[in-house]
């Protein structure tokens, strides 16, 4: 993270690496029984998790900054 221009020294240094720690195995347990060539579905995976992790994040800033107010639906991070 430091590499990325990230200096954090609070919580979010621990929710960041924790976040990567639950991606990296995820990818390792789906790895295991990926029989595709040159592990194709595996990096697929990878893709999925990485697009869904910045969609959260996305969303949750989205919730923060006050996006979505009285709408039907329109600050639900779930849905």
């Amino acid at each position: 993270f430091h590499a990325a221009g990230r200096s954090d020294t609070d919580i979010r240094w621990y929710t960041n690496r924790s976040s990567v720690l639950a991606l990296y195995s995820a990818c390792e347990v789906f790895m295991l029984t990926d029989t595709s060539a040159d592990f194709v579905d595996t990096w697929d995976f990878l893709g999925r998790r990485i697009a869904g992790m910045a969609s959260t994040l996305a969303q949750l800033k989205k919730a923060a900054d006050g996006g979505g107010g009285g709408e039907s639906g329109g600050g639900s991070v779930v849905g």
